[in-house]
Formats: C-alpha cells, structure tokens, sequence
C-alpha cells in the first residue's frame, strides 16, 4: 500500500500541526472575578490559567490537533494506492476502453441491456481523466473501430459517444479488437492500460484466442448480472439447394435451449404460400430438429421463415432463407469434343433436366454458378478452380488424359506431391475387364439395390488409365476394375470426382448397357440432393451483386423484404459491374431489385454464437489479465488510487463540531 501527495509542493504546511500545542500551552483564558480578602484566592486564579506549567485540557488539544491535520491534508490532497495499483498520479494515464456490443449485450438483464450497463460503467471509469491524459474506445463487433484515430485528451466527447451508442446485432472480432487497442498504445509514455467493459459470453470469449497485450495493463468489468436462460432459432438448411419444379423441399432447423430446465417451444414456419406449425419439447442445454417440408411447381424464389414464440431475448426468435427453384440444372462442359464428353452430352440430354453451356478453359467457371461440370479429357490446368467449383456446391466429374502428370493427380486430390513424376499411361487388356463395386453401400448405387435398375458394374471394358493408389482421409473408390485399378473414385469426400471409364466403342460396351444412365443421372443428382442451402450472411458482413452490362446502377436496389425495415446502402466496386452493399446491420431477407423486379435475395440471420448467453469469468481466459473488477469506478480507483481529501474535509467539519462542544462542556477551554 503507497500514500502520494498531489500537492507535494504544500507539504511545509505539515508543521502547522504544531499551531494548536502552542496556542493551547501559551493562551490565557480571562481569569474570573472573586470577591477575596485573602491572597489564597490570587494564588488559585494563578495555577488555573498558567497552562506551561500544567497542562489540564489534553481532550480539547488533541481534537485541535487532529482539526489543524485533517486541514493540512486536505491541501496536500493524499491519494492512497492499493497493492494491485495500476499506476502513480505522477504519470500521464493512456486508457483504451474497449466495450463490447455484440449481440449478446442486447440481453434485457433486470430492466437494463448489459449493453447500456457496460456504457455506464466506462463512463465512469473515464470520469477521472484529466487533460493531461489521454484516452480512445473501440467498439467490440464484427468489425471493430476506434472512435478516434489516435489516443486524444477529449474524455467529454467519448462520454457523449457512450450516451449515444447502440447495441448490434453482430458477432465479434476480439483479435482485431485488441491488435486495434495495442496499435494505439504502442509508442505512448506513462501508463498504458486496456480495460474490457463486457458480459464474457462463453460460447464467443472462449472461442476466441486472446492476443498478446505486449505488457500493456488489462483490466476486465463484467456486466452480466446474472445467468440468463433462452431459446433460439439456430440453423437454416434448405434441401436441395437448388430445386427443380415438382421436387420436394424439405427445410430443416435447429432448435436450442439454452437453459437448465426443459422449455416448451411453438415453432411456426412460412415458406412460399405455406404456413406451418409445430411444438417442441426441448430438454435442457440441448437441440431439437425441426423438419417442414413443401413442393413448388413454379420457378422462383421463395423466401422462408422460421420463428419462435416470443421470449426474454427475442434478437434469435427468426431465421430466414431462400428456397430457389429453377427450370433446369446448368452443366458445364469442357475440355475434348470426343469421348467421353460426347458420350457424356447425349446421357445429359436424356436426361431432360440440364442445359450444358460448352466452356473453353477452367478459368471461365470463376464466377459462375453451376451445378454440374463434366471435364473431358483433362490435361491437369485448373484444378484449384476445379475443387473451388465442387466446395461451392457443384458435383465436379474429371476425365483425365492419357500422359497426364500424377503430381497433377496428387493436387486434384488436394495430396502432397512429393517425389510423383511417373505420368497416367493408358492400359489396353487383352480379355475385357469387368467392374465391381467397391462401396456398395454407398448412396450413389442405392437405387440399384431392390434391382429394378439391373447392375450398375454390367459391361466389358478393353482400355483405362493405370490410375495410382489415391488411398488418403477423404478418397473413396466407389468402383473399380476386377484386377484393382480404380474406375471411379470420390475425392476430398465431397462431389469432386476421377472418371476412369472409357466410353467409346474401343474401349467399352458399357454406355450400351441399360444402368449406365441410370447411374450417370445418380452421380449427377444423389450428390446434388444431399447438398442444403444454409444462409451464411450475418449483420457485419456485406453483399453483392454482379449486374448484367445492360443494367444501370441507379435502376438497381437492395431493399427488406421481411424481418427488417431499412437496407444498407450500395456502391460499385472497382470493377465497374460488381455492386457492393454496406455491412448489414439487422437480421431479415433482403432482395435485390431492378427496376423494382426481384433479382435474387439475400437471407442474413442472427450470428448463432451469441444466443449462449451463458458468462465466464474473465481470469480464467488469459493468465496475463491484471484485475478483475466489479464496477468501473472500482477500477478507476486501481488506476488513479483514492482520493482521501473529500474524507479528510467531513473529518475536519466533525473535529471541528467537536472542539466547539468540547470547550462548551469544559467551561469555557480550561
């Protein structure tokens, strides 16, 4: 524990203390009068007023003492600093306040949002900067930002900014947060300190790592109050992504209960024209799964809805997305005009359900949405396009050329390279091979199984690639050649896949065979079918919209339709087609519009991670936190001490008080 004077210059006045000793030891008090006749009564008056000799009133000097200290301290303005202290008074203070605003924040906690508390309570510990200090706020969300570009002296402003601020409806980013807060403090001299004004949600401070402070002062203030309970709409799955008319749509969605005891739920759901319902009972700290399902016979889009009954943190009660219907399913062809993409072009055509679009390069699928892409004859360029387009949703089959490098291979598989420089060599047997099915029990030949569709592995083959081992997390061989080599395999357990099955008459009689288009129409849609929409725009992020060169920009608007009164505003990008929204600020289903006809919409949901409105405490999240404290005056007093001259002045007044009954009751100070 330190004891500092801000008046150090004053301290001479500490021999003061001395006045009331001389003053008590030295006055005399007027004698009373005695009618006498003898000198007894002279020599009486004498040893009561001559005070050097024998002092009697040791009560009144001491009160007169403590009087004439607590006088001389409030001048000298001591300040007492606690072990824990954060600083002296004799340097300049540098406060970064970073005060969180997620969504969590926006919690009603016993009439008040934590948000409005933490607001509060950082204006109370900027309260006693001075303008010889220097202080910043940087607002904790998806996109943190500093009030001010520096550190400043304008403590009133960012009092006002606090007064003024609003709770988002956005996740967080701490790491940028407190790179942000360390950047500002980096070259300032005298106390550098981070103070953190939060509710410390688990779910979202857990998560998230906290960055090196760099030996700069942190101090923690939790808000929350207590532990909260609630539940919330978690993911949207629309299934499939994208439907054709007449197909069945099923909608999926989560359901949480973040609570300690079980929670009955009504669930309501609006997709298209349809409105549905249903009860859930959910038990504690866990999901139920809620599955709608519905058919459209038009193309379109068609927003969905699903929400909750209303609840003490209603922010989470909606989720929304977009179910699209569309007339048929785009095929991207490219690479050989012969086999197989020629085989390939009559199977899609019998199909009936695609529109293959002929694409000269790999690099012309950037950009463009597809659900199918078939490369015929590969030569190995492309092939991050080529898993980009399959991670995007797109069933993705490769054929690949005789001489093909297996380093080439090995990346389209997303292997290490390593020391691979054989090339594929192309196999000619002389007795025709046949196929087996080396996962029967997969998806893809599910349709086969009852028999009705004959054997998917009938035919003869002559001529494949001697395609290499591929074993790795993620290679699926689904069908193979009878002496082991692989004819079809499923790369990165996703829709990527290795066609390795000649298709003309010198190679196979297979496309001849009635499965083959069966099967083919399986690769194609099995996948496709198992592949939902989930929205994944959340409030802090943006969208855009790529227009056509026949479209003015002041003819195109981003506008709510449902969940949201207003739209961010937009702007062209760089590149002169690409239209770029603000950060959205709410939940709800945008659309963009031109001309006012609805182009696509856009679904932006509530960020899942801060429906957990479980806390955690601070200390446990970084070993180098310097306090925990309660209130934000608390910790102005472990940064700036306590001042002790308001106690010292209601002291003073109290001996004061004091003194005068004192000498009243001892007639007159004898």
């Amino acid at each position: 524990m330190d004891l500092f004077f801000a008046n150090q210059a004053l301290v001479a006045l500490a021999v003061l203390v001395v006045i009331p000793l001389l003053v008590h030891l030295f006055a005399r008090s007027k004698p009373p009068r005695y009618r006498f006749s003898s000198v007894e009564f002279i020599r009486r008056v004498l040893r009561n007023t001559t005070r050097l000799k024998r002092p009697r009133d040791w009560f009144i000097l001491f009160l007169r003492t403590l009087l004439v200290m607590a006088v001389v301290g409030v001048f000298l303005r001591p300040v007492f600093f606690s072990d824990r202290a954060l600083g002296t008074p004799f340097q300049r203070r540098n406060v970064v306040v970073l005060v969180d605003r997620t969504a969590s924040m926006a919690y009603q906690d016993g009439g008040q949002s934590r948000f409005s508390v933490a607001c509060a309570e950082a204006s109370e510990l900027l309260e006693g900067l001075t303008r010889r200090d220097a202080a910043n706020i940087i607002w904790l969300d998806a996109q943190p930002d500093a009030v001010f570009p520096q550190l400043g002296p304008n403590v009133t402003y960012l009092r006002e900014q606090l007064r003024r601020a609003t709770v988002s409806m956005e996740g967080g980013n701490l790491h940028n947060a407190i790179d942000q807060a360390v950047a500002l403090l980096a070259d300032v001299e005298g106390n550098r300190e981070i103070s953190i004004v939060s509710d410390f949600q688990a779910s979202f401070w857990q998560a998230s790592s906290f960055p090196d402070t760099k030996g700069i002062s942190v101090v923690c203030i939790p808000v929350a109050r207590s532990e909260a309970a609630n539940k919330a709409v978690g993911e949207l799955r629309v299934t499939p992504a994208s439907a054709l008319p007449g197909e069945r749509v099923s909608v999926a969605c989560d359901v949480w209960n973040y609570g300690a005891e079980p929670v009955r739920a009504s669930v309501y759901a609006v997709v298209g024209e349809s409105r549905q319902s249903r009860e859930l009972l959910i038990e504690p700290w866990s999901k139920a799964v809620v599955v709608f399902e519905t058919v459209f016979t038009d193309v379109g889009e068609y927003p969905v809805v699903i929400s909750l009954s209303e609840d003490t943190f209603p922010a989470d009660n909606a989720a929304y997305a977009v179910a699209r219907v569309k007339p048929h399913l785009r095929c991207a062809l490219l690479g050989r005009a012969d086999d197989p993409g020629k085989t390939w072009e009559k199977a899609l055509s019998a199909l009936g359900c695609f529109h293959v679009v002929q694409v000269a390069s790999a690099t012309d699928l950037v950009g463009q949405m597809h659900d199918v892409v078939l490369v015929s004859g590969w030569q190995g360029e492309g092939g991050d396009v080529l898993r980009q387009a399959a991670q995007e949703g797109a069933v993705v089959v490769c054929s690949p050329e005789a001489a093909l490098p297996i380093s080439r291979l090995r990346e389209l598989a997303g292997q290490p390279v390593g020391d691979d420089s054989g090339e594929l060599l192309s196999h000619e047997v002389t007795e025709p091979n046949r196929l087996r099915l080396v996962l029967p029990d997969d998806p893809l030949f599910a349709l086969f199984r009852r028999g009705d569709y004959g054997d998917p592995s009938r035919g003869l083959f002559r001529r494949r690639l001697l395609i290499p081992d591929l074993a790795a997390d993620g290679v699926q061989v689904l069908l193979a050649y009878e002496d082991g080599v692989p004819a079809l395999v499923r790369l990165q357990g996703g829709s990527l896949y290795l066609w390795n099955l000649g298709l003309d008459s010198m190679s196979s009689n297979w496309p001849a065979q009635a499965p083959f288009i069966p099967l083919f129409g399986e690769l194609l849609m099995s996948r496709r079918l198992q592949r939902s929409f989930v929205p994944s725009i959340v409030p802090g992020m943006r969208a855009q919209y790529k227009k056509a060169m026949h479209e003015r920009v002041e003819d195109i608007a981003l506008v709510p339709i449902e969940g949201s009164e207003s739209a961010p505003n937009v702007s062209l990008g760089s590149d002169g087609l690409q239209l770029v929204s603000e950060p959205f600020v709410t939940p709800g289903l945008f659309a963009w519009q031109v001309k006012e006809a609805s182009r696509t919409q856009v679904a932006v949901n509530f960020p899942h991670v801060e429906s957990d409105l479980r806390t955690v405490a601070p200390e446990t999240l970084k070993a180098g936190i310097s306090a925990v404290v309660e209130s934000g005056r608390r910790a102005r007093q472990l940064r700036d001490g306590i001042e002790m001259w308001p106690w010292l002045l209601a002291l003073g007044v109290l001996l004061a008080v004091g003194e005068g009954v004192a000498v009243w009751r001892m007639g007159g100070g004898r």
